[in-house]
């Protein structure tokens, strides 16, 4: 706060808070309050949530008759709330209602946040404002979330885009419709139809879509509205009762903001996805941005409303998950609080506690360092895992952190969030759960664990930067050539991580199936980012290029580059089509690489009914009486027998997923190198990985870990997580018995 409020009575005692009376006033003369002592459980009163702002810029307000300088942001929301709430109304706001200066009380005080706004009547969001000052009071415009847009989309639009600028009464009027989940095309908004936009509209459609999309950029977005980047917002929506966003003396029930990202991402995803995808790719992603900042924050709203004696184990099992102390730390790292220490303690209340397990409660007399440890040990109790250690450890701001302790007050990476989720799917060390016995910090700082070492390190590639297709495509291509030709066949599994991202939201990461190699090797035909584009659609690839796949993926492949047009031809009469069309229309032109894939295709369906002299001439040309419909036949089935019933030969569809291939394998490899230990272990480690690094399985590790040696016996540092084909499912612990191979080492 920018200058303290004079609090004359004694302490607060234990269970008591403060509150405000916001006194009723014009619009224009200053703001008064009166501050008092009550508790949460006689009094009702509103709760406010907001962004104090820059502490260089101040107002001046009267608090019990003294002149106390508060932030412009906090003034602001008073002033717009006390126009709104004409008859005044009771407050809890943390910057006056908390003595700040006071580290036993603000201790305190944080401890009872999450029961503060729980028993609250209404959280009151506030995004701010956009008039700096004027002399006239604003409208006060409401919008109820049961009720039925009020205006056509015709009219809507026309009162909408008539303006110079859209404004954030548009945008709430937008969501509004949004809320009701009607089609995306039934709005103006999504489809360039005459009938569904005024004239006006229809005249300067991308124009005025552009603006509307610009509104709501700025009124979701941080920076241009602070508050949905700031940490202590989640825990004060997650408890709220019931919510009120208000921008100005312009408001609406969260739920409405709830339902509209509900409802666009519903239909985005089924029935109106090609409506969506109509839209300009940087205006989808204001969309599908905003839908999740809400939806994030609404699904933990659902699980605090969980009654877990009429759910699944399994959906209970998630909601714990999802509330443990790891997943909220991950899933809210970007938020930003003034002090560091908050990034933590402003979660706690919401975590789930495993039964037995005590509590972490803030404690502002601990150092960074200190909150930092406790809650990384909090997250590996918690968890009963060492599933931390997949998080940034090696992304810290600061050089004062164990290895072990990742910096909770770092920015998050998205990618990193990605993998790991994808994480979750590995058990590199099946049925170990963590115990205290197992983990437990030998003094400060170091933390004894226990582990198998399963080699060094000996070969370390180059880092895998940027986005750049080009760079990607580079690295790759200088990985795959470092890759021995044995393990070539595994190339495909390693640079995706055995697993598939979908790129569209709301579908989750899973483990790749056999079918997979067939969308890589469609990416690999016709992704920017492949290495292997040309050889595989141009000239014959060479033997080591060839190995990279199975021999049914090989022969998929080579079916489609024979008879690229096959898949869309009558089948009753494809002996007379391929006879007439394997050489004219084939991706082939030289007649001995010609030659050599119907060889292959022979070599696959061996042992065969067919000869090679039934179908291929001495001159190594294609017979034209060959029985290439049986043939096809024969091709056909093996591949049945391989990818089971449901496999397509149309490549068309697979296509379609190069995109989803792509972002896959820049979620397996950014910022990752291509690692090869001595005992021919291959796969991707951290950045920082180096020659003489080790790879570990830890005891309660999802993945392989790359440890590094100190200069004492059995201490490393943890370099980060690692994924390593043939260790991520068990397979390193294959022949350890319990208490039996493990090492007891110390991270430091």
């Amino acid at each position: 706060m920018a200058t303290a409020v004079y609090y004359p009575d004694e302490p607060l005692q234990e269970g008591e808070i403060r509150l405000i009376r916001l006194l009723a006033g014009e619009w224009t003369t200053s703001i008064q309050c009166h501050l008092f002592r009550a508790d949460t459980e006689t009094l009702q009163y509103r709760a406010l949530s907001y962004v104090w702002g820059s502490q260089r810029v101040t107002r001046p307000v009267l608090v019990n008759g003294v002149i106390c300088q508060l932030t412009f942001n906090l003034e602001s929301a008073l002033r717009h709330l006390r126009e709104k709430y004409k008859d005044g109304l009771v407050l809890w706001v943390d910057a006056l209602c908390i003595n700040q200066d006071d580290v036993k009380e603000r201790t305190q005080q944080v401890q009872l946040m999450g029961q503060i706004y729980q028993s609250c009547q209404e959280v009151i969001v506030y995004l701010g404002d956009r008039l700096e000052s004027a002399a006239r009071p604003p409208a006060v415009i409401s919008f109820d979330p049961d009720t039925p847009p009020k205006l056509e989309v015709l009219d809507i639009h026309h009162k909408f885009h008539s303006q110079r600028e859209v404004s954030v009464c548009q945008v709430f009027e937008f969501l509004h419709r949004l809320s009701h989940d009607y089609h995306l095309d039934s709005t103006a908004v999504f489809s360039r139809n005459g009938e569904k936009g005024s004239d006006e509209w229809n005249a300067n459609f991308d124009t005025n879509r552009i603006k509307l999309f610009e509104a709501l950029r700025r009124l979701m977005y941080p920076p241009f509205t602070p508050f949905w980047n700031r940490i202590w917002v989640v825990q004060e929506l997650v408890f709220a009762p019931q919510i009120i966003v208000v921008h100005g003396t312009i408001s609406a029930p969260w739920s409405m903001f709830a339902r509209a990202a509900s409802s666009y991402i519903n239909h985005s995803l089924a029935c109106c996805s090609r409506t969506a995808t109509q839209l300009p790719r940087d205006q989808m992603k204001v969309l599908i941005d905003c839908s999740h900042r809400i939806l994030d924050i609404e699904k933990l709203r659902d699980r605090k409303d969980l009654n877990y004696k009429s759910i699944t184990k399994t959906d209970a099992l998630q909601s714990d998950r999802d509330r443990s102390l790891l997943a909220l730390l991950c899933k809210f790292r970007d938020r930003k609080a003034s002090d560091p220490r908050d990034k933590v303690y402003a979660l706690l209340s919401m975590v789930q506690v495993p039964e037995g397990e005590p509590h972490m409660a803030p404690d502002y007399s601990l150092s960074e360092v200190d909150v930092f440890r406790k809650a990384t040990l909090e997250a590996i109790y918690g968890s009963k895992s060492l599933r931390v250690f997949s998080t940034e450890l090696g992304r810290k701001f600061r050089d004062d952190l164990p290895s072990w302790v990742p910096d909770w007050g770092a920015p998050g990476g998205h990618t990193y969030s990605i993998r790991a989720e994808a994480a979750e799917l590995y058990d590199a060390c099946p049925g170990t759960a963590v115990t205290r016995d197992v983990v437990r910090e030998e003094a400060p700082c170091q933390l004894s664990v226990q582990g198998v070492r399963i080699a060094m390190v000996e070969h370390v590639d180059v880092l895998m930067l940027g986005d750049d297709a080009d760079a990607c495509r580079d690295t790759l291509r200088r990985w795959w050539d470092h890759v021995p030709f044995e393990d070539g066949n595994y190339f495909w599994r390693i640079i995706c991580a055995d697993v598939v991202h979908a790129r569209h939201p709301g579908v989750k990461v899973r483990r790749t199936i056999y079918d997979d190699e067939l969308s890589f090797i469609t990416w690999a035909q016709l992704s920017k980012r492949s290495p292997f584009k040309e050889s595989c659609k141009g000239s014959f690839e060479s033997q080591k290029n060839d190995h990279m796949w199975s021999d049914a993926a090989r022969a998929w492949r080579e079916v489609l580059l024979l008879w690229p047009d096959m898949v869309r031809s009558d089948l009753l009469s494809l002996s007379r089509w391929f006879c007439r069309c394997v050489i004219p229309h084939s991706y082939i032109a030289n007649l001995q690489e010609l030659t050599q894939r119907v060889r292959k295709l022979l070599r696959f369906t061996s042992p065969c009914v067919y000869s090679e002299d039934q179908l291929l001439h001495s001159s190594g040309d294609t017979r034209q009486d060959a029985p290439w419909k049986e043939f096809r036949g024969l091709i056909w089935n093996r591949l049945i027998q391989t990818y089971g019933p449901e496999v397509k030969l149309d490549p068309r569809p697979r296509e379609n997923l190069v995109s989803t291939i792509d972002h896959t394998i820049m979620a397996a490899t950014l910022s990752r190198r291509l690692i090869r230990t001595g005992n021919g272990y291959i796969g991707l480690g951290p950045a920082a990985t180096m020659v003489g690094d080790e790879v570990f399985i830890l005891r309660g590790g999802k993945t392989p870990f790359v440890l590094r040696r100190s200069r004492r016996d059995l201490v490393y540092e943890v370099v980060g997580d690692c994924y390593m084909q043939g260790l991520m499912y068990g397979e390193g612990r294959e022949g350890i018995e319990p208490e039996d191979g493990w090492e007891n080492i110390v991270l430091i």
